[in-house]
């Protein structure tokens, strides 16, 4: 007589789970609103068509918004500064 194989215990995975969790979302929101729902709005843009804006972005240099580049260095808040404004506020509290 042959010894019996044991026979293999299915074991749900954490990947079967995200699955089965993934497609079971999937259904529901065509069940809700009679199609698939797309959230990506944003259509890709192909790097070789014309772009004059990225174009005079790179020749300038800069990448920074027109707001943080404008600000002088003397405008700026160090950290000393911040330090003090909290002290004086937790002395006022006393």
């Amino acid at each position: 007589m042959k010894p019996k194989k044991k026979q293999k215990k299915l074991r749900i995975t954490e990947k079967d789970f995200l699955l089965a969790n993934r497609r079971a979302a999937r259904m529901e929101e065509i069940e809700a609103h009679g199609r698939p729902v797309s959230f990506r709005k944003a259509i890709h843009k192909s790097k070789k068509v014309y772009d004059r804006k990225a174009l005079k972005r790179r020749a300038s240099g800069d990448d920074l918004p027109l707001s943080l580049t404008s600000v002088s260095p003397s405008a700026r808040v160090t950290d000393d500064d911040v330090v003090q404004k909290r002290i004086q506020a937790s002395l006022e509290l006393r």
